[in-house]
């Protein structure tokens, strides 16, 4: 096959590079379990999290009831994401706070969570 415009063997290599130490460092911090519940909940985490981007963006305070509403949908995905697990569920949220790897190109950032912490969350 052909690749893409712009893509050769080098960059596709990097790519794969990139993903194979990101899961390294998930596997790391997730059973298999929890790996496959992250890979179930991945477009809801996207979503969430640039929902919790717009607020911000918009100034709309920690107190207000859309973020607070946001916190709940927060804690619930988290719950989810971690089968309901307390302690899967802090070594999932220290993974990504902790792991360069898993913070780079992530919108989840300090700045971010403090919000939702603010808001009622995790």
């Amino acid at each position: 096959l052909p690749l893409p415009a712009g893509m050769d063997l080098a960059l596709l290599d990097y790519i794969d590079e990139a993903i194979r130490r990101r899961l390294a460092v998930v596997a790391r911090h997730a059973s298999p379990a929890l790996q496959q519940r992250l890979r179930e909940t991945r477009a809801e985490w996207r979503a969430l999290l640039q929902h919790a981007g717009r607020l911000m963006a918009d100034g709309v305070p920690p107190q207000a009831p859309a973020a607070r509403d946001l916190a709940r949908e927060w804690q619930a995905l988290l719950d989810r994401t971690s089968g309901h697990d307390a302690a899967a569920a802090e070594r999932l949220l220290a993974a990504y706070e902790n792991e360069p790897l898993l913070q780079a190109g992530m919108p989840f950032t300090p700045a971010l969570r403090a919000y939702i912490r603010q808001a009622g969350g995790p």
